[in-house]
Formats: structure tokens, C-alpha cells, sequence
């Protein structure tokens, strides 16, 4: 039986055997490099996608830190904005905002944000009723072009309100006989 193995194994080494023996190794060899490379093209894509990722992510951060400290800002600008013109034109504006109608003429309700900025594009929020389109209209007076129009009077002040405050202008609101 060893003979015959003995015999085998010759034969194969001195014929074709080593040759198919060297073709497998030979194709093992060629599959693997082709695999290394697509693995590495894999990693590549991977590793973009997570830069990608981590700058989007650190963007945001950026984005919301930088909101944070100007929100942060913005409330000492305007506190120090409204100190120094408020303080000459508060008197004159307090009597005014305490007037009620005392007869039945139409009056207009005023909302008082802290201090108008100067050059505040489109000037005060105007909240009035369009008989014709039967719609409260909210709209900034120095611009022809409503903001928003709504069905009823509290949605208009709903939106104006944190408009107004955010841009630090006056909101009027006019009652619906008026115009």
C-alpha cells in the first residue's frame, strides 16, 4: 500500500500534477488580492461616510452653539438698546398706551415690544381685518405684501407677537371696524 502511494505522489510530481497544483495556488492567490482590494475600496467609502458624518455632526454644533450665544447677546443688546432710548421716550408713550376709548370710537390695541431698533427693515406689525376677503391680515406697515392671513383675530396675534418681539418692533393690532 505505501508503494502504491509512494508510486502516486512520483507520478504526480514528475507529470501534469505539479502544474494543476501550481494553477490552484496560482488562482488561490489572484481571488484573495481581488478581495484585499474591494476591502479597501469598502474601508475608503466607510471611513468618507464617518468624516462626512462627523462634519455634519460638528457643524451643528457649531450652528446651535453659535444661536445659543447670540440669543445670548441679542437680550443684553436689546436691554441696553431699550435703557438708553426708552428712558427719553417712555413718558410720552405711557399715557398714550393707558388711554381707553372712552366713547364708541374704534381704538387700536398696541402691543409694546422693548425698544424699536432704528432701520428695522418693513417697519411695526400691523394686524387688520380685509372686510373682503372676511380674513385678518398681519403685515409689516411699511410693506404692501401681507405676512399672513388668518381666519381669526387670535391667530393673527399668536403669529405677530413672537415676531414682533423677535424683531423688537411694535405690534398694532386694529379692531375690525377700523381701517
Amino acid at each position: 500500500m505505501k508503494d502504491l502511494l509512494l508510486n502516486a505522489f512520483e507520478d504526480f510530481i514528475t507529470g501534469n500534477g505539479i502544474w494543476i497544483l501550481i494553477g490552484c495556488l496560482a488562482f488561490a492567490l489572484v481571488v484573495s488580492i481581488i478581495f484585499l482590494c474591494l476591502n479597501i475600496k469598502k474601508e475608503k467609502k466607510m471611513q468618507e461616510n464617518n468624516k462626512q458624518e462627523l462634519i455634519a455632526k460638528l457643524a451643528e454644533q457649531y450652528i446651535a452653539e453659535a444661536t445659543k450665544e447670540e440669543n445670548k447677546e441679542k437680550p443684553a443688546a436689546k436691554k441696553a438698546a431699550a435703557k438708553k432710548p426708552a428712558e427719553a421716550k417712555e413718558p410720552a408713550k405711557k399715557p398714550a398706551a393707558k388711554k381707553a376709548p372712552a366713547k364708541k370710537e374704534p381704538a387700536k390695541e398696541e402691543v409694546k415690544a422693548p425698544a424699536k431698533e432704528e432701520g428695522a427693515e418693513g417697519g411695526d406689525y400691523d394686524i387688520s381685518f380685509d372686510a373682503e376677503a372676511k380674513q385678518w391680515v398681519v403685515k409689516r406697515t411699511n410693506l404692501s405684501r401681507a405676512a399672513k392671513r388668518t381666519k381669526t383675530k387670535q391667530e393673527a396675534i399668536d403669529y405677530a407677537k413672537p415676531l414682533a418681539d423677535k424683531n423688537g418692533v411694535k405690534l398694532i393690532v386694529h379692531t375690525k371696524d377700523e381701517k
